[in-house]
């Protein structure tokens, strides 16, 4: 029975090979293409194998911190003081935080860093031992 079988896949793998290399061919092309029921079928397979066997939920590692109007209520309007952000930061990094994104563009300078403050202070109110510490301040 093994020699049969040996001379079976012997004499058919050139023709056995052939035409399933055509085969995945045609299919990477159809795929290439974008073929939409190639797609839905391939969703469709996919969802199959979901109910068959789910994939173990798994908790992602990842946490997001929204601004929300509980947020602007307790901490005041939009934008921060990069102070608030930097503060921010410090306990997401205290945290466990192993990476910080913020999906907010920082376009303007902080206007309410102790530079910006001291040159607004200084046209008010001239020379004063205040404006002398606000200077001395890292901006």
């Amino acid at each position: 029975m093994a020699n049969w079988a040996g001379r079976f896949f012997r004499k058919s793998k050139g023709g056995a090979v052939l035409p399933a290399l055509g085969a995945l061919l045609i299919v990477a092309l159809l795929q290439l293409v974008g073929v939409p029921q190639l797609e839905r079928l391939g969703l469709l397979l996919f969802d199959g194998y979901q109910r068959a066997v789910p994939r173990p939920y798994e908790d992602a590692p990842v946490r997001i911190v929204d601004i929300d109007d509980e947020s602007i209520r307790r901490l005041g309007q939009w934008p921060w003081p990069r102070t608030d952000i930097a503060d921010l930061t410090r306990r997401l990094g205290d945290a466990g935080a192993a990476s910080i994104a913020y999906d907010i563009v920082f376009s303007e300078p902080d206007r309410t860093s102790p530079g910006r403050i001291a040159a607004r202070l200084q046209r008010t109110n001239g020379n004063s031992p205040t404006l002398a510490a606000l200077r001395a301040l890292p901006d």
